[in-house]
């Protein structure tokens, strides 16, 4: 079941209660408005959307802030949304975070001073100034929510770096890096990440999405279900998107 089909495009604000406990978080009392922050209608609708699976370890993510030519001239390779602890290695052009160990790294690194960062309205309260709101926010892992504020803010093509499923527990480049990266149940998270791809994938049918692995076999079988899905290998990847001749 896919989901509602959103666009920030037609995204003013929402309303979100000031209360931090579930217990009281329907109380009518604490819903406050909060604005749209981050306007993001120019772009050449092409994004990167990076997760934090080992298959990502040898992309040259530097190029990723490269130009290419073309017949509409000199243009940015795509915009780049991350998830978390990628800030540490490079700087996309919208982070997600919304664990609040890593969130409180971020304010005390200074990263949120000239970067953007979208957060849940706990991690907001408890840092004023430092994270902006993320829309429409639901229950997912930070690599779909990720993938779908891509699709939100209207790219049309897709690639998906470092978003394989578990192949093993602890297939995670952070792993045993920082204490929020554990061993997971690996049959559990490839089942979540896998189901609530593929709804993001059936709402956005008009996105073509590209599956980027190292060696080709990688993507899941459901996958294959959606006709907006491809898998395309890393070399393949780098002449899509026009970053050979950046790193030539």
């Amino acid at each position: 079941m896919p989901h509602a089909r959103f666009y920030t495009r037609d995204y003013l604000g929402e309303m979100v209660s000031a209360n931090t406990s579930w217990k009281t978080r329907n109380d009518p009392d604490s819903m406050t408005w909060v604005e749209k922050t981050i306007f993001n209608e120019e772009h050449n609708s092409v994004a990167h959307v990076i997760g934090n699976s080992t298959s990502r370890k040898d992309f040259n993510l530097p190029l990723l802030k490269g130009q290419h030519g073309g017949e509409g001239g000199v243009q940015s390779v795509g915009q780049t949304y991350g998830c978390n602890l990628l800030y540490k290695d490079f700087a996309p052009d919208f982070l997600i975070c919304t664990n609040k160990i890593i969130c409180k790294e971020l304010v005390d690194s200074g990263y949120c001073e000239d970067n953007i960062v979208y957060s849940n309205v706990k991690n907001i309260l408890q840092h004023p100034g430092h994270f902006h709101l993320y829309p429409k926010l639901f229950t997912a892992s930070i690599g779909n929510l990720a993938l779908r504020l891509a699709c939100a803010d209207g790219h049309k093509t897709v690639f998906m770096l470092g978003m394989t499923t578990y192949n093993t527990e602890t297939d995670n480049i952070y792993y045993e890096q920082h204490e929020v990266y554990k061993t997971v149940n690996q049959s559990g998270a490839n089942n979540k990440l896998v189901n609530d791809s593929c709804k993001i994938f059936l709402t956005y049918p008009d996105v073509k999405f590209y599956y980027v692995c190292k060696d080709p076999g990688l993507m899941p079988e459901e996958y294959n279900w959606c006709p907006n899905v491809e898998e395309i290998t890393v070399l393949q990847y780098y002449n899509l998107a026009q970053l050979g001749a950046i790193a030539h």
